[in-house]
């Protein structure tokens, strides 16, 4: 498969110069909007609620309110409280009178039962493990619940390090977080690749630290030319060159 590229000049790198390789969990190793999704629809029986409302709901307060974590302006148990409270009010309940502890804690037991890792995955990182290449994920969140994931999606020992926005300064798309994986991985950004299904904080972040970096775009989403894309992990592999490397 070719990869599908919006900029030939920067479509393609070679596997004899890298080192090692970043790579995004939730929406790249793991399809998260499909776990939350499905969470959220459980939670929402669970409390009588509309599912596709609570569902929509949950999905924008996420939106909202994430990225403020990954700066730094609020914790992490903050921006929980914070999505569990919009959407009370999106499905018309009063968020006073609940604790917003208690109801995240109730949909957080469905989502993790729901964590799945995509299909090419697996196949992704046992490609890079054969081709020699050291392997880093770098995510926006909370250490514990990310390792987690991997360990779930059985993918935790596929990979070398982890590096999460909760023991850093700023999470993507800051330079710091890039710069923090790289030196976990012990390689210099000119030669450790990342890959990210989220253009603003994966790729014009790697980027702007100096990795060369590829959009992961499995929703075929129109781009505005910019950057090199992909449609798959393993579209990904011909974009590092290193497609039938897997053992």
């Amino acid at each position: 498969m070719e990869p599908v590229t919006a900029n030939p000049t920067r479509s393609a790198v070679r596997t004899t110069h890298l080192v090692g390789v970043g790579v995004d969990l939730d929406g790249t190793l793991m399809d998260h909007a499909a776990s939350a999704d499905t969470a959220a629809r459980s939670w929402a029986e669970e409390c009588g609620w509309p599912a596709s409302v609570t569902a929509a709901a949950w999905a924008e307060a996420e939106r909202t309110h994430f990225p403020h974590f990954t700066t730094g302006a609020i914790t992490f148990q903050e921006q929980r409280r914070r999505r569990v409270h919009d959407t009370l009010i999106a499905v018309g309940e009063h968020p006073q009178a609940h604790d917003l502890d208690e109801l995240f804690s109730r949909y957080l037991r469905h989502y993790e039962t729901s964590w799945t890792a995509y299909p090419d995955a697996a196949r992704f990182l046992d490609a890079l493990r054969g081709a020699d290449l050291r392997i880093g994920v770098l995510t926006n969140g909370q250490r514990e619940q990310q390792e987690a994931k991997l360990r779930a999606i059985g993918l935790y020992d596929a990979v070398d390090v982890v590096v999460a926005s909760s023991d850093l300064p700023a999470g993507k798309p800051d330079t710091r977080a890039f710069e923090a994986l790289c030196r976990a991985l012990d390689t210099l950004p000119t030669v450790t690749a990342y890959i990210g299904d989220v253009v603003s904080s994966d790729v014009a972040g790697a980027t702007a630290a100096g990795l060369p970096a590829v959009w992961l775009n499995r929703l075929h989403v129109n781009g505005d030319g910019q950057w090199p894309q992909v449609p798959s992990l393993d579209a990904a592999l011909d974009w590092l060159g290193v497609t039938g490397t897997a053992r």
